[in-house]
């Protein structure tokens, strides 16, 4: 007797196990039906796993999520210097401030040492911020200024540093030796007696 007891406690449980299964199910698994329960029977046979599958593999292109584009990021002094929420990182506003200032410097700069006022940095000129460099007066803008000290390359590229290469350094030379009063600067007649001296090394 008991046995039978047992045995129809168990038909009734099986019986009534989907819809206790039913109510414990997620949202998700809810939204899962509703779009790929084709049949309508409240469960998903093997075809309809197979579909959740293939779109998973393959998701169509309103659903896929776009790289997000990598911005550039200045160096950590001017970070630094501009990071007014303190994140790390500069948003768009910061950014935006970060490149005025840089640009601004970056031509106030080119127009100090610019000493004949060509538009452009001869070897004597960017000797000047090369010194400049190596002293420590540009740490805000280092990185940039060792850009700046680099002069094109035949190739029309910026991938050498000029005070590597020894006809630079024996540039480099002369402008310390002309630069008599060591203000990193060469006055009118210092800048005419590295010329002088550059001739002669150049014949």
């Amino acid at each position: 007797m008991n046995a039978i007891k047992v045995i129809i406690l168990i038909c009734i449980g099986a019986v009534f196990e989907p819809y206790g299964l039913a109510s414990e199910r997620s949202d998700f698994q809810q939204q899962l039906l509703v779009k790929y329960d084709a049949n309508k029977d409240g469960r998903l046979d093997s075809i309809e796993r197979e579909k959740i599958r293939y779109d998973k593999l393959n998701p169509k292109r309103t659903e896929r999520r776009r790289p997000e584009r990598r911005q550039f990021r200045y160096p950590d002094p001017i970070i630094a210097k501009f990071d007014m929420d303190e994140d790390n990182k500069l948003n768009e506003q910061e950014f935006s401030q970060a490149r005025q200032w840089v640009d601004r410097r970056f031509k106030e700069i080119n127009n100090e040492y610019d000493l004949n006022k060509d538009g452009r940095l001869n070897t004597i000129e960017r000797a000047a911020i090369a010194k400049e460099v190596e002293s420590g007066k540009f740490k805000t803008m280092d990185w940039l200024m060792k850009y700046i000290t680099r002069p094109p390359s035949r190739s029309g590229g910026r991938n050498r540093d000029m005070r590597e290469e020894p006809r630079e350094k024996a540039r480099l030379k002369v402008f310390i030796k002309s630069d008599v009063n060591q203000d990193g600067l060469l006055s009118q007649s210092e800048l005419d007696s590295a010329r002088a001296d550059l001739k002669k090394k150049d014949r």
